[in-house]
């Protein structure tokens, strides 16, 4: 019986090595890790579109509300274009201008 027991464990081992080197020729074979890669990429291209479906989303629901309301549209128009309407006035106040204008004095006073 024992002739029988190591026969079995070592044809249960030779199994086991032909399954593991068969395992690996699969692994490195050139065209799975093709496959592999296109599937990672396959993936990343779903995240990405489901990423930018939802970003379209918030944008149509922002045009959807502009439209529905023209005071807000025009709102946004002059902020993001820069946009002063026919019978309006812009007012621009400058800081800087201001800050410069007594160092330029001080400067000159400094030089006489």
């Amino acid at each position: 019986m024992r002739k029988e027991e190591r026969s079995k464990a070592v044809f249960k081992y030779i199994v086991i090595g032909i399954i593991f080197i068969t395992f690996l020729c699969i692994i490195f074979n050139s065209s799975t890790s093709q496959f592999i890669s296109r599937l990672i990429e396959i993936h990343k291209l779903k995240s990405n579109t489901e990423k930018l479906i939802n970003e379209n989303e918030k944008y149509e629901k922002r045009l959807n509300y502009l439209k529905t309301k023209p005071k807000e549209m025009e709102k946004e128009a002059k902020i993001v274009f820069d946009v002063v309407a026919e019978n309006e006035m812009e007012f621009v106040f400058e800081e800087d201008s201001q800050k410069e204008e007594p160092e330029k004095e001080t400067n000159k006073e400094a030089k006489q």
